[in-house]
């Protein structure tokens, strides 16, 4: 065999003895974090009762929400380009920022005033 041949045999070794001690890690910490998530109600105290309140906080799931309508553009004023996209008449995203926030605004004020002329 070639010293070249040798020298990559050598690598490759180095490279599998470190990829097994990742995966061996890896293992290590979810088996840590299996016993960590059973254990998260605290430990019980000598009157029964959980000490700490970890619970685990709840993640929120993105919608599958296109970055712009099919147009691509605002359909209030066909602006192409905003800093940020928001709700109009026809759903998410189909407004650019400033018709957005007008098309709020008016829509909020049209519901308070309706509820008070239903009060009245």
């Amino acid at each position: 065999m070639s010293s070249q041949a040798k020298l990559i045999s050598k690598k490759i070794d180095e490279v599998n003895q470190i990829r097994k001690h990742v995966e061996e890690e890896g293992k290590a910490n979810n088996a840590r974090n299996k016993h960590d998530d059973s254990d998260s109600g605290g430990s019980p105290d000598p009157t029964g009762k959980r000490s700490g309140s970890s619970r685990k906080k709840k993640r929120r799931v993105k919608k599958n929400i296109p970055a712009r309508n099919a147009a691509g553009m605002c359909l209030k004023c066909y602006r192409t380009e905003s800093s940020e996209w928001r709700r109009g008449p026809r759903g998410m995203r189909t407004y650019c920022n400033a018709c957005g926030l007008q098309w709020a605004k008016n829509t909020h004020a049209a519901a308070a005033a309706a509820l008070l002329e239903r009060d009245e």
